[in-house]
């Protein structure tokens, strides 16, 4: 489980615990999360802008 700080208005950051799962098809990502708490949709799109940003400096790495 990770503790995700998501906040896009610069405002109070809510901790929403989650577990993402990440497949690639075809170099298309496909996050999925098991969510303990709700995530809005900005939150939700957060979350995977972060995800595509943490695999694409991963990528830069290798």
């Amino acid at each position: 489980m990770n503790h995700i700080f998501v906040d896009r208005r610069g405002g109070r950051h809510d901790a929403v615990t989650v577990r993402v799962v990440v497949t690639v098809d075809d170099g298309v990502l496909n996050p999925m999360t098991t969510l303990v708490g709700r995530l809005t949709a900005e939150q939700a799109t957060a979350l995977i802008d972060a995800v595509r940003r943490h695999l694409a400096v991963e990528r830069s790495d290798r």
